[in-house]
Parts: structure tokens; sequence; C-alpha cells
């Protein structure tokens, strides 16, 4: 890779020293201010596997969540815990396990929506009527999207009002386990000004005991158009109660079967999460002539969550707060007779980390730290420059390099009161202070050849790359539990990706293979109870898609994965890694009954997967595999349209995720805990526009 990073650096110096000279020629493409980074225009010769959800799909698909919507998806895996409006569910692309959060890049517009630590996205705060559409990149999108895409990358954007636009949406749904969802949408545009408001209100007491939600978010985007310049702000508040069951547990020596007998329980009635949340984003687009333009947007979010588990008397308040700068410049000119397209931008992130934790019998009336037996503080700064090329080699051909350089700097302290209430006393340290600093490259080269109007193919390979976080460094160190901040490498992956697709009148479809080796994977070792680099982990596998429409009001889409993810060297050589299922499928059936009503049928397959600390292979049980069946009917009439859904229609009864206890602490490895996903469930929704 030596060579690949001098090519990459020569290239770049090429570049910028003979572009001064290029003929400029065609119009630029206007900038899309809803935060994408792939250029709509482009999207279907661009030699990376990507994938569209369009507004269209999203309203005919039955799944109510994003989650459940991305993991119908060939490659894409979801975990959920509660199966309560997406919240504390993961999504996995391409075979991460445990660690698919960090992993797998998620934005909201071209923003950041992974927190710098462990803790999964609150997915349930995207209203999903709110999507525009999802641009999903697999095995890649680290060049123009930063650290985290090792997996891939999904990108939401939101939708933004049409021109002359000016109406109000009231959005009501009801639903199994008492649930109720109201959304509000205004919206706006004329030729200066285009905005929108979106208001979410959401209450459910859950499948299970001690599962009630109370969620209430607040969003809004707003753009002023004058001359050539865009001026644009977005932001949003949100809240969210969240009570949590804790673990459903099978002991096979004792004979205890929480699954078998008391699905619904719960052994943690006090415990809950209480999380609350804020963003900004400002900035402008400026044409600066016909081939040039530039944007700068800066943001801030803050998120506070307080977490109370009484089994193991503790109380934590977490804030974290996000502060960045990301100006780009997009550039169009010719070169060697070559139309080059040029993204050229730097992001930096100042991430702040602040967590308390102290000694506590009840949190149902007090939510302040009163004595903290510790305060963490961890400050990263991440600073990146990144340049990508996309340029036509021929009118079939079609080529892309970029490459992108990241620096972080990291600072934790433990501030320990002695006086305080302990735990464990060998808890009873102070950590030593950690200062580092690393950095790394993410790089991609990518070829897509036209073959005819309907085949094409294309192969990238590259370099992705992941930060250790806030949770990697602030960890349990050994089996004294005296707690340490941990010296933890950056993660690399290199990866090779191809796909074959085709385009016809009816059918459309796409296979795709790929390849990818990751060295110094962070992860926990159960054993001793520490975060570290881990072994190298190999992973492949194949993805099918067949889009087809036999007539005019059916349409149908099959989706396909094999996902090996095995561990390449040491003790655990060519053990699976666990929470990953090697075989998914999904097949969706949509039929328009006539003009405004369609019924669509979703079926969702799950193989079996090894439990999360069972490395060795050695647990004798599996998580089960699954299947489910949705089905959806909608009818809209004008202003006025109505929705039904019935998930999990056969009422399988199953879980997606499960932790067995390591050898440490179950000598005969005859237990696991897990969480129960919901039975047969139904909702109505109904929703009315005021012109």
């Amino acid at each position: 890779m030596l060579i690949f990073r001098r090519a990459l650096l020569f290239y770049f110096i090429l570049l910028f020293s003979i572009s001064s000279f290029a003929e400029n020629i065609k119009k630029f493409d206007r900038l899309i201010v809803n935060g994408t980074r792939l250029d709509q225009t482009d999207i279907e010769n661009l030699p990376l596997n990507i994938s569209i959800i369009s507004s269209e799909e999203i309203k005919l698909n039955p799944s109510k969540t994003i989650p459940e919507l991305l993991s119908i998806e060939s490659g894409i895996q979801k975990r959920s815990e509660f199966g309560n409006n997406a919240v504390r569910s993961s999504i996995d692309i391409r075979g991460f396990g445990i660690t698919g959060t960090q992993n797998t890049l998620i934005l909201l517009d071209g923003k950041r929506l992974n927190d710098n630590d462990q803790s999964s996205i609150n997915y349930s705060s995207i209203p999903i009527k709110n999507i525009e559409r999802i641009e999903i990149i697999k095995g890649s999108g680290g060049v123009l999207y930063g650290d985290g895409a090792v997996g891939g990358a999904i990108n939401i954007v939101t939708k933004t009002p049409s021109y002359k636009t000016k109406n109000i949406t009231i959005e009501q749904t009801l639903g199994s386990y008492d649930s109720l969802e109201t959304d509000v949408y205004a919206e706006y545009n004329n030729e200066d000004i285009s905005a929108n408001i979106f208001g979410n209100l959401i209450h459910s007491d859950g499948y299970r005991v001690n599962n009630k939600l109370e969620q209430q978010s607040l969003s809004a985007n707003i753009s002023y158009f004058f001359q050539k310049t865009e001026l644009f702000l977005k932001l949003g508040v949100n809240d969210q109660n969240l009570r949590l069951p804790g673990d459903r547990s099978v002991n096979f020596t004792t004979g205890v079967d929480d699954f078998s007998y008391d699905r619904k329980g719960s052994d943690d009635p006090f415990d809950f999460a209480i999380e609350n949340g804020t963003f900004f984003t400002a900035g402008f687009i400026q044409s600066i002539n016909n081939n040039t333009e530039l944007l700068v947007d800066m943001g801030y979010k803050t998120k506070e969550t307080d977490l109370f588990l009484k089994a193991n008397q503790e109380f934590r308040t977490t804030n974290h707060s996000n502060l960045y700068f990301s100006p780009k410049l997009k550039w169009k000119f010719k070169l060697f007779e070559k139309q080059h397209k040029i993204d050229l931008g730097f992001d930096i992130y100042h991430y702040q980390f602040n967590l308390d934790i102290e000694n506590r019998t009840s949190a149902e009336t007090d939510h302040e730290i009163a004595q903290a037996q510790h305060r963490i503080d961890i400050e990263q700064e991440n600073y990146s420059f990144y340049l990508n090329d996309f340029f036509e080699l021929s009118d079939k051909t079609f080529f892309q390099i970029g490459g992108r350089l990241q620096h972080t700097d990291v600072d934790a302290f433990d501030q320990f009161d002695s006086n305080a209430t302990l735990n464990f006393g060998s808890n009873s340290n102070q950590r030593a202070a950690l200062n580092k600093s690393d950095r790394g490259y993410m790089a991609n080269l990518g070829l897509k050849h036209n073959f005819n109007s309907d085949f094409s193919g294309h192969v990238t390979a590259g370099q992705s790359i992941r930060f250790a976080n806030n949770d990697d460094f602030n960890q349990l160190a050994e089996v004294t539990f005296a707690k340490s901040f941990s010296n933890i490498k950056p993660q690399r992956g290199r990866y090779v990706d191809s796909g074959i697709n085709y385009t016809g009148n009816y059918i459309s479809s796409s296979v795709g293979l790929y390849f990818m080796k990751i060295r110094n994977q962070i992860d926990f070792d159960p054993a001793r109870s520490v975060n570290r680099n881990f072994q190298p982990i190999e992973r492949k596998g194949v993805e099918y898609s067949l889009k087809f429409k036999p007539y005019k009001n059916m349409y149908s889409h099959f989706n396909y994965a094999y996902t090996s993810s095995t561990f390449d060297e040491g003790a655990n050589k060519g053990n699976r890694v666990p929470l990953v299922s090697e075989h998914t499928g999904s097949w969706l059936i949509n039929y328009k009954i006539f003009d405004g009503m369609n019924f669509s049928v979703l079926w969702n397959y799950v193989g079996n997967k090894i439990f999360d600390n069972d490395q060795d292979n050695t647990f004798f049980a599996k998580i089960p595999s699954h299947s489910t069946v949705d089905i959806k009917l909608i009818y809209e009439r004008k202003n006025l349209d109505f929705g039904f859904s019935l998930n999990n229609m056969l009422n399988k009864e199953y879980f997606e995720t499960g932790t067995t206890n390591s050898l440490l602490f179950d000598a005969e490895h005859t237990r696991f805990n897990a969480q129960p996903m919901p039975e047969r469930n139904f909702s109505f929704r109904m929703r009315y526009k005021f012109n």
C-alpha cells in the first residue's frame, strides 16, 4: 500500500498543478443542500455499490421503522433490544456484529449521527414520513464521509418543500401496546424562502413489562436564496424517557427459562434511561461560477443521558457535545480532454465527553449526581482533508480516485472521589490520564464500465479506518475490575468490491462480491473483560437483488445475502464472529388494487447467529433463525389517506440479539440472556393535508 499512497499523492499534486490551465466547459450541477456528497446526476455511473430507497418505496413498505426498512436490503442486518419504535436498535453492514454501530456510518442530511461512543442511534427521533430518500453505500464511503464507514455509509435525506408550496399535514397513528403517535408537518416555499417544521410525539407501553416510551421531537429546516447564494439553517430538539426491562434468562442447568414462561416480564422494574438532545447546522452555498460551487457549514450537537441500573446500584449521567466545521468545494473542469468532477474539503470535529458515576439504590425522583465516584472527561479532536475525483475514461467507462487523511488527538482524565460509596473495593483508584495522537488515511480506486445499455460492471478497492471512541478508552481492565484508560490503535480495513448490474424495462438485477480484511479490530474481550485490538478478521460475501414488475399494477423486490465473517488468526481462527447471520433474505410484493389503494406483503428471513461473548464458538446453542411476514394496506384520496399495518402476522416468537456469560463467570457455559421481540402487532394511521 506504500506504492498506492505515493501514487495517490503524486496524482493530487499533478491534478492541482495542471488544473489551473484547464478549460471550463459545462455548467455546474447545483449542489443539493439536503446533505448528499454524491452527485445525483452521476450515481448510475459511480464505481461504488450504491442503492437508493425512494420516498415512494418507503411509503409502500410495511416496515414501521428505519432499521426495519434498511434491514431488508441485501448485506444489511439489524438488531433490536425491545422492538419499541426503533429505540436501542442498531444497523450492521457486512457482518461486524456487536461493533456494527461503530463500523456503519449513519448520516442525516450528510451530517454524522453516530456519537463518539458505543451507543446506538436514536432512529425513533427521525420520523420516517419525513424522509425523501436513503442513500446506501456498501463497503465504502470513508473518503467522502470520514472514519467509521468501514462496512459502509447510510445517508438519510429529509424532504424539502417543492416550489410554491404552503400546507400543513397532521397524522395520527394508533397501535398495539397502547401506542399513540402524532406527527405535524408544515412546509412553505416561494422564490426566496424554503422552510419546513416537523413535530413528533410518541407514547407506547411497549411489548415488555417496564418498557414504556415517551418521546417528543421537533425539527426545522430554513433556506434563503438570493442571487447565487443560499443560506440555510437546520435545528432540532428531542426528549426521550425510556424504561428498561432488561434481559430474559435461560439456564440449562437450573431449568430457568424466562422465554417459555414469562417472555414479557422484567427482573428490572426500576431501570430507566432519559435522553435529551439538541442540534443545529448553519451555512451557505455559493456559486462561484458555472463550474465551481462552495459549501460551508458548521454545527453543534449535544446529548445528555441519565441511566439507572438498580441491580448494579449505579446511576450515570453522560454528556456528549460535538462541534464541527465542514467546508467543501465542488469543482468541474476538463483535463487531458477528460471531464473531471472534484469534491475537495476538510472536516474538523471536536468531541467532549463527560461521565459521572454514583453508587445509588434509587433514582426515580432525583436525577442529579450528588457525590460521584468517578468524573470521566474525554476530549477528542479530528482533523481530516479529502479529495475525490470522478471522470470519464470514455463514453462507457468511468473512473474514481479519492483519499482522505485524518489526524486525531485524545485527552482523557479521571477525577476520583475517595469519600464516595463504592460498589467494588478494587474500583477505588484513579486512572492515569491518557494523552495520545493517531493518524491514518482512507482511500478508494474504482472503475465502472457499461457493456451496453442494459449491463454494467464495477470494481472498487480501498482502505477504511475506525478510530477508538470514548467507550473504547474508558473500560474495565483485566479481571481485577480496576478501571483504566486503554491505549487502543486505529482499526484498518482493506477491501475489494465488485458487481454486475442489469437494468431492463421490467427487470433490474444486481449481484455483488466483496472481500474485506480488518486488522487491529477494536473489540471486547469477554475472557478478560477489556476492550482491545483483536486478531485479524476476514469478511467476504455475496449480495443479490432483483426488482421485477411483471405488469403495471404489481411490483416485486427480492434480496439475498451470504455474509461470511470469521476470525483469521489466533486461537479463534475460522470461528464465526458473534451476532452475524450468514444467510439473510427478504421478498416484498406490492399490488396496486386500484388508483389510490395499494397492498404490500413483506417476508423477511434471518439465519442463525453465534451468541455475543462466544468468540470461541463453544456454546452449544445459537440464536435461532427466524422469518416474519408483515402486511400493509394504504388508501389515498386527494388530501386524505389511511394506512393499516400488521407486523409479525404469523406471531413468531424470536429474538435478534443475545449474550452468553463468558467462562470466567459461567464455568459450565450453560446460560444466556436475550431480549424477546414483539409478537403479532398492528397499527392504524390517518393523515390529512391542509392546503
